[in-house]
């Protein structure tokens, strides 16, 4: 998917609004060379899970792809916009 084109500190609260704790997710923030942001998500499964959640897991899996996707987009897209408002703000202000 590449990188957000926004620091970190401009992802992060997107990250708790979602409030996904205990759900098997974990997001991880890398600050990249250009100044954007690495989003990686690890999700928990196989053998230690329960058969029945792996079995759901299993079945699941091509519609989890599809979700996690659109909620890395989504959260890629709210982190850049809030960036360019600030960038615009910073730019128009007389003090720059």
């Amino acid at each position: 998917m590449g990188s957000i084109s926004a620091p970190p500190a401009q992802v992060w609260p997107w990250l708790v609004q979602m409030r996904v704790h205990g759900a098997g997710l974990q997001f991880i923030l890398h600050e990249a060379d250009d100044g954007g942001t690495r989003l990686l998500l690890r999700t928990r499964t196989g053998p230690g899970r329960p058969a029945g959640l792996r079995f759901m897991d299993f079945l699941l899996q091509p519609g989890y792809v599809v979700m996690d996707r659109a909620m890395l987009l989504g959260i890629k897209q709210r982190a850049e916009r809030q960036a360019h408002k600030k960038e615009q703000a910073t730019a128009g202000s007389p003090l720059s």
